[in-house]
């Protein structure tokens, strides 16, 4: 079963559900959509709840932080995160921790007044075919934090749903 939530212009989830491997826990392949890019690999098995949704549950749990810190340019505030999490290993307040369908990633979030920014690179381009054809630039997108809460919520209820067919 083929499912998206979203649109991938803005934020979306694509999932495509392979089988159930025990009561509500399934498990397929899985992109996750941010400003027409994507993190993730639909040639990866993943599983629905432990994987993509504890990712995106991460992304809403991203620290809040003052803009005047942070340098202007996508380049300067990709290399400010990776600085700090170089420098502090017990005070990763923005990285992204990658799961095993988003670990060819390097990301980091940050909240400022609900409105969350993503940044992320692809770090390994030797993996899985879709991943190669995105470059070796830095990409982000900011969006409304409220937009990730609807859309994660609607991929909890439909976990949850007793006997679904896949």
């Amino acid at each position: 079963m083929y499912l998206f939530i979203g649109n991938k212009n803005e934020i979306g989830v694509e999932f495509i559900f392979d089988k159930l491997l025990i009561r509500n826990s399934y498990y397929g392949y899985g992109k996750i959509w941010f400003g027409g890019n994507f993190l993730g690999s639909i040639e990866d098995s993943i599983y629905f709840d432990g994987y993509l949704l504890s990712q995106l549950q991460d992304i809403l749990k991203c620290e809040e932080i003052n803009l005047h810190d942070l340098p202007s340019d996508l380049e300067s505030k990709f290399n400010y995160f990776q600085a700090i999490e170089d420098d502090d290993k017990s005070n990763l307040f923005y990285k992204i921790y990658t799961t095993t369908f988003t670990d060819m990633y390097r990301i980091f979030a940050y909240k400022n007044k609900n409105v969350i920014t993503i940044i992320w690179k692809v770090t390994w381009h030797d993996t899985f075919d879709n991943v190669k054809t995105q470059g070796r630039e830095i990409f982000t997108y900011q969006f409304e934090e409220e937009k990730l809460i609807h859309i994660f919520r609607v991929l909890d209820d439909i976990q949850k749903i007793e006997g679904l067919h896949l």
